[in-house]
């Protein structure tokens, strides 16, 4: 591929709300650009280009697809990925802050409490993950959904949100959490003093309880089928919430219900411009499904052995290189061997080891550098 392909790339216009751009979830950013050409900008651009192009997707297109802009809010909006350390976890890992914000004269964390999709604690979707996971930044999340192959989720929040609370380098001026019922109305906004993180944790398990009666539920606990008219990420991070449908994507050893055998899903909601994350915890898909789903891209994921070195690791990606190639459908793809799949476009753990890679290849004949 010609390198010069790439700057053009990054002139790519923010197109929030429109196509690929506009909707945002806890399963990760996407815009308008497909993985593949993500990949691409990783390994061509420089950090800087790289922070300007990802936090434009990540938050300035989306807040602009609402009507959010410098414009109609009488203020700057500063977007980056730039963080600071503000402490280390017990396990080795650093905690990380967004940098504009360590800067500003004061935060007001805002975030709707809610019943998290992956795990389960005392407190879960909040205030403390928001300043884990929000204000750590891409960064900051990566880290600690790393240690959550070795230590649950919810314990790393609640460790997280306290180092970062008694580091005393971010000027918080409190936290606004807001509840919603089965309709996704707000039911609740409750303020919160951050002062004191045991404090904050109490008052964030009330609400969370509060959040947890709320929430929509199925008149039955075992199923032998649900039917789910339409998915997205303006439902769930999921594509639709799994402690609604019985679908959990997390050990079931651990669920209590509600039980369902078998989910079908029928389409996507206009507003996740057609992104189908969680379409992997559905049993059936119909057919008319796939044509809001505009990634025509696929991920092989390779995991060795145990103990496998990193040049073993990559002799058998490259020989599924060799396949791909040999695919006159294939119009692309792009290869990470050793690290797992990048978390910037897909909501995808990444795993840094010489066991695990993850190859992206892509089909059709819009393949942009095939054009270019």
């Amino acid at each position: 591929m010609d390198d010069r392909v790439v700057p053009d790339l990054l002139k790519r216009p923010v197109r929030g709300g429109q196509g690929q751009g506009g909707a945002a979830g806890s399963g990760g950013a996407f815009g308008p650009y497909y993985p593949a050409e993500q990949a691409l900008i990783a390994g061509h651009a420089g950090d800087a280009d790289r922070t300007t192009v990802f936090a434009g997707l990540s938050l300035v297109g989306v807040l602009a697809a609402a009507g959010i802009t410098e414009a109609s809010m009488g203020c700057p909006i500063r977007s980056s990925m730039e963080v600071i350390q503000v402490g280390t976890t017990a396990t080795g890992f650093p905690v990380y802050q967004d940098r504009n914000a360590s800067q500003s004269d004061g935060v007001l964390v805002v975030n709707r409490v809610k019943p998290h999709t992956g795990f389960t604690e005392c407190v879960e979707s909040g205030l403390c993950k928001m300043l884990v996971i929000g204000l750590g930044k891409q960064a900051g999340a990566s880290k600690i959904h790393q240690q959550a192959l070795r230590v649950e989720l919810g314990r790393m929040v609640l460790e997280a949100s306290r180092i970062i609370l008694e580091s005393g380098q971010m000027r918080f001026l409190g936290g606004l959490a807001l509840v919603q019922n089965a309709f996704h109305e707000t039911a609740q906004v409750q303020c919160l003093a951050l002062d004191d993180h045991g404090a904050l944790v109490a008052a964030e398990s009330k609400l969370l309880k509060r959040a947890y009666g709320l929430m929509a539920r199925l008149p039955f606990e075992d199923l032998d089928g649900l039917i789910v008219d339409e998915m997205g990420k303006n439902i769930s991070g999921a594509g639709f919430d799994p402690n609604v449908t019985g679908r959990p994507n997390r050990d079931m050893a651990q669920w209590d219900g509600p039980h369902v055998k078998r989910l079908v899903v029928l389409d996507l909601t206009e507003e996740t411009h057609g992104n189908a994350t969680g379409l992997g915890l559905a049993a059936i898909v119909n057919q008319r499904f796939f044509p809001p789903a505009e990634r025509d891209e696929f991920a092989i994921n390779v995991w060795m052995p145990e103990g496998t070195r990193l040049e073993a690791t990559d002799k058998v990606v490259r020989r599924i290189e060799d396949y791909l190639k040999k695919d006159s459908e294939v119009r692309a793809f792009a290869s990470f061997v050793g690290v797992g799949a990048p978390r910037f476009f897909f909501p995808v753990l990444p795993v840094f080891s010489p066991t695990t890679s993850s190859v992206f290849f892509r089909f059709g004949l819009n393949c942009f550098w095939c054009k270019a």
